[in-house]
């Protein structure tokens, strides 16, 4: 009998390492959350993702940026219980200086994934905003409620066009640019 369980124990020991390196070996970064919260596991690329002003502290994802710290808190309420009012399945990563935002997406763990991961409730995938990387548009609009047009104007200012060379560029007057800029803010 302690042969079959040790045996049981090692091949659910497999099952868990095995997924957590499928991630590693894709290249995902991501990170696992228990149901508090805490983080149980971290990719590379994750890693990678992380700067001084996001990362994990104390064991939770956490930012020096006060507004990325009350949608860290959303993820991880969402981790707790995914119908509470704060609870957040993605949330937009600026930091202090950052050049490129992070979104975070996370995806409830269920059914044979629990058993395979261990105390990991949320697999939270990092996505590094590079607009060289392609067309974020889809992503602002998700996160923000951005129409498209909001979401392109949002990426001329980024990429450092003035109001008046983006009004130019879409063949439509400075004033139009303004008020979509301030519908942008609002959002």
């Amino acid at each position: 009998a302690m042969n079959v369980a040790s045996l049981s124990a090692r091949l659910h020991d497999a099952r868990a390492s095995g997924m957590l390196e499928g991630l590693v070996q894709s290249g995902v970064a991501a990170v696992l959350l228990d149901g508090g919260g805490r983080v149980v596991g971290v990719t590379p690329a994750a890693e990678a993702s992380f700067r001084p002003d996001f990362g994990v502290r104390e064991g939770r994802l956490w930012s020096a940026n006060t507004v990325d710290a009350r949608a860290l808190g959303g993820l991880a309420a969402f981790a707790y219980d995914a119908t509470s009012s704060d609870a957040r399945r993605r949330v937009f990563i600026r930091g202090h200086g950052r050049s490129r935002p992070v979104v975070l997406t996370a995806l409830r763990i269920l059914g044979p994934a629990l058993d395979q991961l261990p105390g990991a409730r949320l697999l939270v995938t990092l996505e590094d905003l590079n607009p060289s990387q392609g067309d974020i548009t889809a992503d602002l609009h998700d996160l923000f409620g951005l129409s498209d047009a909001e979401a392109q104007i949002a990426m001329a200012l980024h990429d450092g066009l003035d109001v008046l060379s983006i009004a130019t560029h879409r063949d439509v007057k400075a004033a139009t640019i303004r008020k979509q800029v301030a519908s942008i803010f609002e959002k």
